[in-house]
């Protein structure tokens, strides 16, 4: 009956039981844990040997063909993004261009990619400080001149993009 008054004192919540003195087992060491970037760097590539390649890389020098075609890609993966907004000040701030464009009339494509283009990009703080210092307010005064409404209200969307959370602007366009 001794024993079985001692089992019941090492169970806890039903079938949980931890171990009496008699079943303690040695632990096996465990490798020491990272204190610094290096440590975690050599302690995960010893945890994940077992998943490297078993077989041997074959890095060589690259062909002319296949450098170039990564060239282009990384190129056409690229923005340049003072070349955008320079591109859409160009289009917004040509006046025949712009006052061409009839009342009720669908704004022509490149129109509509330089609006565009200027509210993806304007939205940084940075850009509409660069958009600024490229002369880029130029481009108000030319589309609210216009007779067509959405020149005025995508010229509109622009300026508020511009100024929206940023104080640079904001005391630019108030002088």
């Amino acid at each position: 009956m001794g024993s079985n008054q001692q089992d019941n004192q090492n169970q806890m919540a039903g079938s949980l039981t931890f171990p009496g003195s008699s079943n303690v087992q040695a632990v096996s060491e465990q490798p020491r844990q990272p204190r610094n970037l290096q440590g975690l760097l050599r302690f995960a590539m010893e945890a994940t040997k077992i998943e490297d390649a078993t077989g041997e890389s074959q890095i060589g020098p690259m062909d002319e063909e296949r450098r170039k075609f990564l060239e282009e890609a990384l190129k056409n993966l690229t923005v340049n993004v003072s070349e955008v907004l320079r591109e859409a000040i160009k289009v917004l701030a040509n006046t025949e261009v712009m006052h061409a464009i009839q009342l009720g009339q669908a704004l022509p494509e490149e129109v509509q990619t330089a609006f565009d283009n200027l509210l993806d990009f304007t939205d940084n703080i940075d850009m509409a400080v660069d958009f600024y210092k490229m002369g880029g307010f130029s481009i108000f005064p030319v589309c609210y001149g216009s007779e067509n409404e959405k020149v005025r209200a995508r010229a509109s969307s622009v300026l508020g993009e511009l100024c929206q959370n940023n104080p640079f602007c904001q005391v630019c366009l108030s002088s």
